[in-house]
């Protein structure tokens, strides 16, 4: 018999067919339109599988994002457009986004999700679960939320035997502080202080009149910003009227943190309330 006809007969005694072999299924992609998302996709997805990401990305003032990590991966800016050409199988984003946004990438025919809550540890969690199984990617999901208590536990511990709670107040140029319900109040109690702007503001940001400013009397102020550039910026602080005369801001017991640090609203969130519990509890 000719080898090609034994070929023949294996294959057709084996039941082989090349025609039989189903094809692979598509990969899914994803894509995010909140620097949040973008920094929790890129921890637990593969890069192969994000479509875009949001440019803020790119961003070194609001993004925690390494820039080699960034490699490769693709973004969309405001332009919808190309996004709608990636078609991506999933965009996913956040409840601040506009909302003609969604409308746009359905009409597409192009699946969407929102996250609603950015405002506690508990949303920060919650979201990262939710990306895990939005994306198939629950074992790096768990990973990653395993990692981000174990660095809060840590910080707990260094209390452990302490009952002092220094008194903060967030400071923006704009005027406006962080009170209860957000990430930043949650994020001060972690690490071991107490946010007096929650015992004014029920939730989110607010300003606090001049006459309400002076009632307080926080043992820190921390405010966005880097500590190459901390004599002019705690220069421009203390000479905010209703802020100048805070005692904290008089004698420079001001904190500086990066704003990609006080603002996250990701995993990243356990660097700063590292860096909160160091400049609270540093030695004397």
């Amino acid at each position: 018999m000719k080898l090609w006809s034994l070929f023949l007969l294996l294959g057709v005694v084996c039941g082989f067919s090349a025609a039989a072999a189903p094809p692979p299924p598509p990969v899914k992609t994803f894509a995010s339109t909140a620097l949040a998302v973008d920094e929790i996709l890129l921890e637990i997805v593969p890069a192969a599988q994000i479509a875009a990401l949001s440019h803020l990305a790119w961003n070194p003032m609001y993004s925690n994002i390494a820039p080699a990590k960034l490699k490769g991966v693709a973004t969309f800016g405001q332009e919808l457009e190309r996004l709608v050409v990636m078609h991506p199988t999933l965009v996913i984003m956040a409840a601040y986004n506009r909302a003609e946004m969604a409308r746009v990438l359905n009409a597409a025919g192009i699946a969407t999700v929102t996250l609603a809550d950015f405002n506690s540890l508990a949303d920060l969690r919650g979201n990262i679960t939710t990306l895990g199984k939005l994306t198939g990617s629950e074992k790096a999901a768990a990973v990653l939320l395993e990692k981000f208590n174990a660095r809060l536990a840590a910080v707990a511990r260094t209390m452990a035997a302490s009952t002092r709670k220094p008194t903060v107040l967030s400071y923006d140029p704009d005027g406006s502080v962080m009170g209860a319900r957000t990430i930043f109040n949650d994020a001060v109690a972690a690490a071991g202080g107490r946010n007096l702007a929650a015992e004014l503001i029920a939730s989110g940001w607010s300003q606090l009149s001049l006459e309400k400013l002076a009632t307080l009397n926080p043992d820190f102020v921390i405010a966005p910003g880097d500590e190459e550039q901390r004599q002019e910026q705690v220069a421009a602080i203390q000479k905010r009227p209703g802020w100048q005369g805070l005692a904290a801001v008089r004698g420079g017991r001001i904190i500086l943190i990066p704003s990609r640090l006080l603002f996250t609203a990701s995993h990243y969130t356990a660097d700063l309330i590292e860096v909160i519990n160091r400049a609270l509890h540093a030695p004397k």
